[in-house]
């Protein structure tokens, strides 16, 4: 599951129509990586505001989608309706008027409710075993270290994870610490522990070892 175009483009999307993009399971795959606006801030929508959907090509498999940016024309509990604006994909037009329920926006253009502290936390820097983050190994331990300076929008948490059996040589991913959560949120009052602790994973549960 994926929200962009996919590499190469849609080519004909197998149809000639565009469809909206439930955003809601890949909420449900990714919890800690892709934010949604909350049903406060879908409330406080009115006409005039600028929201963002997924649309994708009639026909087309299931998980892709372009992010457009529509102007809504008219909010209600039971629907909107708006039209896209700025980068238009091929098919459309900023004519065509779109129809959509508030569960479907993606993400709108100037908060009156939300903040950005969930996403702050959630996409802090770590680093992570890749075997990890594919699949192929669950957590073994963690460790705290003193975090460095991040050179993005995000702090760094200074933890580093790495698989069951690793003996921490190989290299590791650095990216947002919900992608770890992503896979084990369970993990999560383990990260409240202070720089130079070692946690391992112990007869079901953990341990702290540092």
């Amino acid at each position: 599951m994926f929200d962009t175009a996919p590499e190469g483009g849609w080519g004909n999307g197998g149809g000639t129509g565009w469809s909206v993009v439930d955003p809601q399971p890949i909420k449900q795959n990714a919890p800690y990586t892709f934010f949604l606006p909350s049903a406060a801030e879908l409330a406080a929508l009115r006409p005039g505001d600028r929201v963002q959907l997924g649309l994708a090509p009639d026909g087309f498999f299931e998980g892709a989608a372009e992010r457009v940016w529509v102007r809504l024309e008219e909010v209600t509990a039971e629907g909107c309706t708006g039209t896209p604006e700025g980068e238009i994909p091929p098919g459309l037009s900023a004519d065509n008027s779109l129809t959509f329920m508030p569960r479907h926006i993606w993400a709108v253009s100037e908060m009156r409710v939300d903040d950005l502290e969930e996403e702050m936390r959630y996409l802090a820097g770590a680093h992570m075993d890749p075997l990890i983050l594919t699949g192929a190994a669950d957590v073994g331990w963690l460790e705290r270290r003193a975090p460095h300076a991040g050179k993005g929008a995000y702090p760094e948490t200074g933890w580093y994870a790495f698989a069951e059996g690793s003996d921490g040589a190989g290299s590791l991913y650095h990216g947002p610490i919900g992608l770890l959560l992503n896979f084990e949120d369970r993990m999560m009052p383990l990260l409240r522990a202070p720089v130079g602790a070692r946690l391992e994973r112990w007869d079901g549960g953990w341990r702290r070892v540092a």
